[in-house]
C-alpha cells in the first residue's frame, strides 16, 4: 500500500470512530443528513396511577400523577395531575395520543394543542403549537439535577405551558426529567427525584 492510501484509510477509521454514537437512538437513516428524530418513550402518561416526584434546590416537592384514562370514540384520553405540594395547588390537564404527536388541554371538551410532534426534523428547531413557536434541542446526553440522561429533549416555550414552566426537558424511556419556571424574581428548577 502506498502511503497516501494508508493516510486515506487512516482518516476514513478516525472519522468512523469521532462520528459512531453521536446520535440519539432514535436517528434513523444511513447518515445524520436530512432526516428526522423520534422518541418512541418520551410521553410518560400512558399508565393510570403513575407518579413522578420532582424537588427543586430549596427542598419543595412538585409530583405529577396520571389520574384516570377514559376512552372516547377508539380515542384514549389521560388525565396528569400537577401538584406544587408547598402552596398545596393542584391542575390537570388532559393528554391524546393522535398520528400527528401529543396533544393538550385544560379541559376535556376543550381545544387540544400539540405537546409534542411524533417527530423532530433535526436536532434543533422549532415546530408550531397553539399561535406560538416552540424552540427544541435534542442532547445525545445531558446533566440535569445531579444525573446524566442520555437521548434528552429540551423544548423551550415563548408563552409558559404546563402550570408556568418555561422549559421542560425529557429523556428517553423515562419522560419529564425536569421543569424550569423563569417567570418569578429567580429561576425554579425541579429535577426528577
Amino acid at each position: 500500500m502506498t502511503k497516501k492510501t494508508i493516510y486515506t484509510l487512516t482518516g476514513i477509521c478516525c472519522a468512523i470512530v469521532l462520528f459512531a454514537g453521536c446520535f440519539p437512538t432514535g436517528w434513523h437513516g444511513d447518515d445524520p443528513g436530512p432526516t428526522y428524530v423520534t422518541f418512541d418513550n418520551i410521553f410518560p402518561f400512558t399508565t393510570s396511577g403513575k407518579v413522578w416526584d420532582y424537588t427543586d434546590e430549596d427542598g419543595n416537592d412538585f409530583v405529577i400523577t396520571v389520574r384516570d384514562t377514559i376512552s372516547d370514540e377508539g380515542d384514549l384520553y389521560y388525565k396528569v395531575e400537577f401538584r406544587e405540594v408547598k402552596l398545596n395547588m393542584v391542575q390537570s390537564d388532559w393528554f391524546i395520543s393522535e398520528p400527528s404527536g401529543i396533544k393538550y388541554s385544560e379541559r376535556l371538551k376543550g381545544r387540544f394543542q400539540l405537546f409534542l410532534p411524533r417527530r423532530f426534523l433535526s436536532r434543533g428547531g422549532t415546530f408550531e403549537s397553539d399561535c406560538q413557536n416552540i424552540r427544541y434541542e435534542i442532547f445525545k446526553s445531558l446533566s440535569l439535577g445531579g444525573k446524566t440522561y442520555r437521548d434528552v429533549l429540551k423544548l423551550s416555550y415563548t408563552t409558559a405551558v404546563l402550570h408556568g414552566f418555561d422549559e421542560v426537558y425529557f429523556a428517553d424511556n423515562i419522560g419529564i426529567v425536569q421543569m424550569v419556571d423563569y417567570g418569578g424574581r429567580w429561576p425554579v428548577y425541579y429535577s426528577l427525584n
